[in-house]
């Protein structure tokens, strides 16, 4: 495991508040006039996520995520598509 462990707690914790907010993401989504497809919240999904997952790792690090913080990021993200 390369992400810093309360970094991954964190993006674990974002992972489960923005899956529970799917049907938000849908009703915002015909608000602005945008067919809520899956590929579109899955987007909005993976949007939300990365900008958490870089302001996060600035946080708390002090820096920029490395390569393999990355790596494992797109692991979460991956298990993000098993459960959705």
């Amino acid at each position: 495991m390369y992400m810093n462990p309360i970094l991954y707690e964190k993006m674990s914790q974002k992972v489960k508040e923005i899956t529970e907010q799917v049907s938000q993401m849908r009703v915002l989504a015909e608000m602005l006039g945008y067919d809520p497809t899956e590929e579109f919240i899955r987007g909005m999904i993976t949007g939300r996520l990365y900008n958490s997952f870089i302001y996060q790792s600035r946080r708390l690090q002090k820096r920029n995520p490395t390569n393999d913080e990355m790596d494992e990021f797109s692991d979460l993200i991956k298990s993000v598509w098993r459960i959705y």
